[in-house]
């Protein structure tokens, strides 16, 4: 660029951060971002960073750089890559202080340009790993320098931590070779430092603002250097922080005495001088050291030494409240008691020596915090969090549990029951929360508020569920009086119908606790105090009565209130728990409903009579039956069911009521454990059988299809059909495995609207009338429920008898219409999705359902069925463009389409030899069409939906496998296009993928190895590849080797497999990527050092594929990538 362009563009800079006018800002827009997107303007933007002095210019140049070189990095050559970071550090030494002063969103940009082309270089050798010692080299020239440096620093830090995406696994080898070659040096100047501000003694001055600045760029770089990702596990985001800090052995200087003092002295001197931004890092640096992780102390007394000065220290600052004033101080002390407790079990906890005080202040503390909050906050999160953890380990502890800290819990209880009730009276406030939303309406705020009670409420159990009877009395008396107006009432038992089934769940882990003996769940109950059974059993009759109530009223069928079902359903799936099925064999209580012995009958309707069978107990086990004016537990289990119908039926106003129904429909019919007691041996519990018992399990299994269920006519709730057939098959299939008869009867409505497609066979346009769309789905949907309770052969010929219900003519059968409506409507994702699902799940042999005789056809039809289905859809799909959405209309189908073809080639049910003997194209053809919807995918779009596409690397792994002549009949451009979306493949964080691809590999490898100098079809096809192809399996060798050098391995024998081969094929590569291995070590010990690991990697390895050979080389692998570690 000349100083005239230069002048332009520091122009059109200027009017997009600064001009008034709307349309000159946009042109500058539309200009630079034109520019910033294109790699020819490289050159021109370094030479504006090279020559301009405009802040905004400087920031545009250095954004677009950043963004090029991250989008092109591969076009970014070795000479620009040192030129402009010499550039950079050299500018940010001149002139770093001064974009400090005076233009910092510039010095941001520069910062994050040179971080992001430390990061994209660091593993293309030594001379890219060197930042750390060239920043140094300027660090101590200012304090203005000082800061610049350690941004820089804090910038690389951030920057390398791994993320997720397409390059996710390089990002994470980047970042583990970040951890072992720089963070440790780069913490520990960080932290002299602190040590030097702290004592008055940086070698260099300056004003009291530079100070300050220096001081927060230090303790910013301290909370990065141990937020770190250790391990490269790319967490979640959502989580708050990392449960332990997995720093390495190495660094020592956590250990050293005084590390933790040095924190809290700073924190208090900053709240001193109301310094509240460097007292929140202090805090926060103090959370990550109260994460270490256990393994990081070698000696006891070190690690107790840490918890004792956390402990003091927070225990100091809880009794002064210095600094609690400020929101930040508050949330980060609060964050810092909740680790503490988390990472240290209480018994450690309680041997501190300051441990009574603390707790104490941390129970003060807690009580001031629930009674003056308005709404609950992240911050009252982790006390009650540090509360509810402390139940558990007290039950366990007994008599030896402290008295006094089981009255804190107690307390702790009743005053977060006592918040829940405050939120339902300022919900129905003018302002109601204000910016903060109502967390009955916040699924993840409302489970954190119900697990934390459930946690709680077992402590004290008989004490606290007191005091919400006590509370629901008086919320029912105020509502039938008039005195509680309508919605604070309703929100208020939403509130206490969670609440409850938060106990209930909560005594489900008391007392299924695998520690526990018989004795501890049998204790003696004193003497006029109620027992857990008949406490659970008042409980319970509150809530079903209300829930009967509730769909009594007249408005019940459309306007109830969400909130409200979503309570209910969530108490019936804790009280499920308890009483139905899986948990409730295990119980041992002294009566009560449900209150059977372990090893007795099968819960509701079982046999609970014998020795334990008393008077006294039979009242308790009567109780709730007698509230609710039913009979026996047979009945209650109906009032479920009932409920589970009712919803739907009436509550199709509500996606959520309607999804978790069906949800705790399937778990309550799918309920099978194995469960071990002390009273008898294990056995098996099917709370499903229990279902079968029920009257209203019968008649909605009967009558299915009845409109009464009338969520199954609403279109957003059709996808839950499959899971509502699912429930309603496995039950079926219980009882009638092989009753055709009862079978026929079941599948009845479904025969009845594939008999209104029988007109499609002859003719496919029949499905175009608009009124067939809808049922199709629909009855795909259905089909596709009934397949996956078919969990054995005999279930499965009943369904497959079904469909095939003419095997002489196929083309006649049921199956057949699958085919016909692709070959009409397979450009409607919203017809062909659900059908190709269907067909992968009827294709898929789990636990080898597939069985068909020597004498039947099964086999070859279905597998045929697979074929048309899969030609029929995907060469309408190959041959569209213009997609809308391009994952819903055009990856789904083909993820599907490779999953159900997967499901045909590993099913062992047709002899694919067969085919070709007799002149079938079938495989051949349908091998073609799936191979080429794999080519259809760019390697992009693959990455970006990785999860959905996974089946693309199990098809093209079971391709490889048996029916390679097959893929190598394609253009060699298009094969090689295969395998670099494996070599892709293998650097994928989903490990399964991983596997698939070495074994894909090793597939090419063998096949190319054992048929290079054949004289057959197989041998031309595999040396034309070759020769065309050269490099495609030398480049995964070279990525192979980068893995295993830079510890990526997720197995060794799963890489060892295909890798030797490779190395037999590509003999001049490997040796080549040894030289180049040993020349980047650092000195020539190393070099030979390496070379000669190299050496023994092949040591005694024959040039053969045989599986004794293939064998040793794994053993040398495994040895070679362990010595690798001490490099």
């Amino acid at each position: 660029m000349d100083a005239g362009q230069i002048q332009q563009f520091e122009m059109y800079c200027n009017s997009l951060y600064g001009s008034p006018n709307p349309a000159e800002q946009a042109q500058a827009n539309s200009i630079l971002m034109a520019m910033l997107s294109n790699m020819e303007s490289f050159t021109q933007l370094e030479s504006v960073l090279a020559n301009s002095k405009e802040p905004n210019a400087l920031q545009v140049a250095a954004t677009g750089l950043q963004k090029l070189i991250t989008n092109n990095w591969t076009h970014v050559t070795e000479a620009q890559k040192d030129e402009m970071r010499n550039f950079l550090l050299n500018y940010l030494s001149q002139n770093g202080p001064e974009l400090l002063a005076q233009a910092r969103p510039a010095l941001k940009q520069m910062i994050r340009l040179l971080a992001r082309l430390t990061k994209l270089a660091w593993l293309e050798g030594p001379r890219h790993q060197g930042l750390v010692e060239q920043v140094n080299q300027f660090a101590q020239t200012s304090i203005a320098h000082w800061v610049v440096a350690l941004e820089i620093l804090e910038e690389v830090t951030s920057d390398m931590q791994p993320t997720l995406g397409s390059s996710m696994a390089r990002t994470r080898r980047t970042a583990l070779s970040f951890r072992d070659l720089a963070l440790e040096k780069i913490f520990q100047i960080v932290l002299t430092t602190l040590r030097q501000i702290h004592a008055g003694q940086l070698s260099v001055q300056g004003p009291v603002q530079e100070m300050q600045k220096l001081l927060y760029q230090v303790l910013r770089l301290i909370v990065a250097s141990l937020s770190f990702d250790f391990m490269g596990a790319v967490p979640d985001d959502t989580a708050d922080d990392q449960a332990t800090v997995m720093v390495p052995h190495a660094w020592t200087v956590l250990r050293e005495p005084g590390t933790v003092g040095l924190f809290l002295d700073l924190y208090e001197k900053s709240c001193a001088a109301r310094d509240f931004t460097a007292a929140d890092l202090c805090l926060q640096s103090l959370v990550f050291l109260a994460a270490l992780r256990k393994s990081f102390f070698p000696k006891e007394e070190d690690r107790n030494r840490m918890l004792s000065e956390l402990i003091q220290g927070t225990k100091v600052i809880l009794a002064s409240r210095f600094g609690l004033e400020n929101r930040l101080c508050y949330h980060a002390l609060c964050r810092l008691l909740g680790k503490i407790n988390t990472a240290n079990q209480l018994t450690d906890l309680i041997q501190t020596p300051a441990f009574s005080e603390w707790i104490e202040q941390v129970y003060n503390f807690t009580e001031e915090a629930l009674k003056a909050g308005r709404h609950l906050d992240n911050s009252e999160h982790y006390l009650i969090t540090l509360w509810s953890q402390m139940a558990s380990p007290l039950l366990a502890l007994q008599e030896r549990a402290p008295v006094t800290l089981k009255q804190y819990v107690e307390r702790v209880t009743i005053a977060y029951i006592d918040v829940c009730m405050s939120l339902a009276d300022q919900s129905a406030t003018q302002n109601g929360f204000g910016d903060h939303e109502d967390p009955l309406e916040n699924d993840v705020q409302r489970t954190e508020i119900v697990d934390v009670l459930a946690s709680l409420g077992r402590l004290q159990f008989h004490d606290v569920a007191s005091y919400v009877l006590t509370i629901f009395e008086t919320t029912k008396t105020q509502s039938q009086t008039g005195t509680l107006s309508g919605p604070v009432c309703q929100k208020r038992i939403t509130w206490l119908v969670y609440i409850i089934g938060a106990l209930l769940g909560g005594q489900g882990g008391k007392f299924h606790r695998r520690d526990s003996s018989p004795s501890d769940r049998q204790q003696a109950v004193p003497e006029g105090q109620a027992t857990t059974a008949q406490v659970n059993g008042e409980l319970a009759a509150r809530v079903f009565q209300l829930m009967s109530n509730s769909d009594s009223a007249p408005e019940a069928g459309g306007g109830a209130n969400e909130a409200i079902e979503l309570a209910f359903l969530y108490f019936l799936e804790q009280f499920r728990k308890i009483y139905i099925g899986e948990h409730a064999k295990t119980m041992q209580f002294a009566g009560g409903i449900g209150g059977w012995r372990a090893g007795g009958g099968d819960g509701f309707g079982g046999d609970t009579g014998g020795a334990s069978g008393s008077s006294g107990q039979r009242e308790d086990k009567d109780r709730l039956c007698t509230v609710l004016g039913l009979q026996d537990e047979d009945a209650v289990l109906g009032l479920v069911i009932q409920k589970i119908g009712r919803n739907l039926q009436k509550r199709l106003d509500s996606e959520p009521v309607i999804k978790k129904t069906l949800q705790f429909f399937h778990e309550l019919a799918a309920g099978i454990s194995i469960v071990q007691t002390p009273a008898a041996s294990s056995h098996l519990i099917v709370s499903g059988r229990l279902l079968l018992k029920n009257e209203h399990v019968k008649y909605i299994i009967r009558n299915h299809s009845s409109p009464e269920f009338a969520f199954k006519s609403v279109p957003k709730f059709g996808k839950y059909r499959t899971m509502y057939y699912h429930i309603l098959s496995k039950l079926f299939f219980m009882e009638n495995r092989e009753s055709k008869e009862e079978f026929d009867k079941f599948m009845a409505p479904m025969a009845e609207v594939c008999a209104a497609f029988i007109p499609a066979l002859e003719a496919p346009d029949f499905f175009l009338q608009p009124q067939c769309r809808e049922p199709l789905i629909g009855l795909m949907r259905d089909l596709r429920g009934v397949a996956l309770a078919c969990s054995g052969p005999e279930s499965y010929t009943l369904l497959f008898n079904w469909m095939v219900d003419n095997p002489r003519a196929p083309q006649r059968s049921r199956i057949a219409l699958l085919s016909r409506a692709l070959s009409v409507l397979g450009d409607d994702h919203e017809v062909a999705v659900p059908l190709l699902k269907f067909m992968s799940e009827f294709v898929y042999n789990k636990s080898h359902r597939i069985q068909f005789d020597q004498a039947n056809a099964g086999g070859i039809l279905l597998f045929r069925e697979v074929s048309n289905v899969l030609c029929t859809y995907g060469a309408r799909l190959l041959t569209r463009s213009g997609f809308r959405d391009v994952y819903r209309e055009k990856y789904k189908g083909i993820a599907v389409t490779l999953e159900m073809f997967s499901h045909a080639l590993q099913g062992n049910y047709a002899n694919f030899g067969v085919f070709e003997v007799y002149g079938d194209n079938s495989l051949s053809e349908s091998m073609k069409i799936a191979l080429n919807m794999c080519l259809a995918v760019p390697p992009a779009d693959l990455q970006a939906y990785i999860k959905a596409m996974k089946t693309f690397y199990c098809f093209i792994e079971l391709a490889s496998r048996g029916h390679m002549e097959k893929v190598l009949q394609l253009e060699t451009a298009a094969v090689a296009q295969l395998l670099s979306n494996v070599e892709e493949g293998l650097l994928s964080f989903e490990n399964g993928v991983t596997l698939q691809c070495c074994a894909t590999v090793d597939n090419f490898a063998q096949f190319i190895y054992h048929n290079r100098t054949q004289q057959t079809e197989e041998g031309a096809l595999a040396r034309r590849f070759v020769q065309e192809q050269p490099q495609s399996l030398a480049k995964i060798l070279a990525l192979m080797f980068s893995l295993i050098v830079c510890g990526e391995l997720s197995s060794t024998w799963s890489i060892s497999r295909p890798l030797l081969g490779l190395i037999l094929l590509h003999p001049d590569d490997f040796l080549m990527i040894k030289q180049q291995t040993a020349e980047n070590q650092m000195d020539e010990q190393k070099r030979t050092k390496m070379l000669n690991l190299f050496n023994d990697l092949m040591s005694d390895v024959e040039n053969s594929l045989n599986p004794k050979n293939k064998d040793l080389f794994t053993r040398n692998l495994y040895q070679f990538a362990q010595s690798l570690r001490s490099f």
